[in-house]
């Protein structure tokens, strides 16, 4: 899709492939023929004229697309209130060709962002049509808000749900849920508190239920008869279940062990804040989940907590060997002692490792990799430096 969309934007003789294209994927790529880096570190100017062309160039596929079924339709951009009436628009028009997926992704695209503008609040009764309701199976929103649910209908098949840093109120987000009674997974990572959630005894088919770091639940009940599984850390105070419940594993730490046997390339990407809290030392688990792993990259977007203050802090991680890794990357090494932690079981656990390197954005961090890490590089394997200089480190590295 990604060379049609980008030829179709060129050249109007390729507009029509878009007529009747089954899955549309509405991203900086393939409505603009560049990647979500550029973006990233693009002025302020720059960034409008991105902005400007991408809403014209999903205009007109929209126009242009006559088909009678649409099988998924996703939106990634960092759009916000002030684009509502854009995005209301390609959502009504995506969820009347018998939607099966969608997928609204307002993640920020740019490193400085502006946070005074107004969270986009998507009203659910756009694709609460006959058509949408009965052929919608996978819905996935990440930040935005849902408008009050008011005489919303329902998804009577949807099964699988996501919501990743979405702002909605309790009551709602309870009503919702007891309107698709098809669930059969659930994924919720709210920004907020919550004093009590109810997971009701509607979902009658729901069987996984995960619950993110950014949701802190005080009291969970749940009444959903067949749910086997739930998944969270430690942000539920109390959970309270039927005693016919047939849940048959509670996990805090995802178990993957043995899960990537082939995996010898692993790129992460987190966007982290004092407001969605990660355990970076849970990474650990990933990596001894890869046996044969050959190369591994961690970049950090935004760090804000915990902070390091000296070498007591660290936590103490039991090394388990990895023979087959060779290089690292950090890319916005922080001042952080999950971080530092990290780094270190890497270069102490993996003998092969040919190249460790640094990436850091403050001199914070560069002041924390050069104190922890060059003292353990016995093998002078650490290259610190700043993140503009990542990319030509790695030029001449054969993975």
């Amino acid at each position: 899709m990604k060379d049609a969309a980008r030829t179709s934007v060129l050249s109007s003789e390729w507009r029509q492939g878009w007529v009747s294209y089954p899955k549309l994927r509405l991203n900086s790529e393939t409505m603009l023929g560049i990647r979500r880096g550029d973006i990233y570190y693009a002025s302020e100017e720059k960034a409008q004229k991105y902005r400007g062309k991408f809403i014209e160039n999903v205009h007109a596929v929209m126009r242009q697309h006559q088909g009678f079924w649409l099988e998924e339709f996703v939106l990634e951009y960092g759009f916000h209130e002030m684009d509502a009436h854009h995005i209301d628009s390609w959502v009504t028009r995506a969820a009347s060709m018998r939607l099966k997926r969608l997928v609204i992704d307002l993640s920020e695209l740019r490193l400085d962002c502006r946070f005074d503008l107004k969270q986009y609040a998507l009203a659910l009764q756009l694709v609460d049509e006959i058509s949408t309701v009965e052929h919608l199976c996978i819905l996935e929103l990440r930040n935005l808000s849902l408008k009050p649910i008011g005489d919303f209908g329902g998804f009577l098949n949807l099964t699988m749900l996501e919501l990743q840093h979405v702002c909605v109120a309790k009551d709602d987000l309870e009503s919702m849920l007891c309107k698709c009674p098809a669930l059969e997974r659930l994924a919720l990572n709210l920004w907020g508190r919550f004093v009590s959630l109810q997971i009701g005894h509607q979902l009658r088919r729901l069987e996984h239920f995960s619950l993110g770091d950014g949701t802190l639940v005080e009291k969970l009940q749940i009444d959903a008869i067949n749910l086997k599984t739930i998944s969270h850390s430690d942000n539920i105070r109390e959970i309270v279940t039927r005693k016919d419940s047939r849940i048959t594993e509670t996990s805090e730490v995802p178990k993957c062990r043995s899960s990537f046997m082939h995996l010898r390339q692993l790129t992460l990407s987190m966007h982290l804040n004092s407001f969605c809290k990660f355990d970076i030392l849970r990474l650990v688990d990933v990596l001894e989940a890869a046996p044969v792993l050959e190369h591994f990259e961690l970049t950090v977007e935004e760090f804000m907590s915990p902070f390091l203050y000296g070498d007591e802090s660290l936590p103490l991680v039991p090394i388990h060997p990895h023979d087959h890794l060779k290089t690292a990357l950090f890319k916005g090494f922080a001042f952080n002692e999950d971080l530092v932690a990290l780094a270190l079981y890497i270069l102490r656990s993996a003998e092969s490792l040919e190249l460790m390197a640094v990436r850091t954005r403050y001199e914070s961090g560069r002041r924390m990799a050069d104190h922890f890490l060059r003292r353990e590089d016995s093998r002078n394997v650490v290259d610190i430096a700043p993140s503009v200089d990542c990319v030509r480190y790695f030029n001449d590295v054969d993975w």
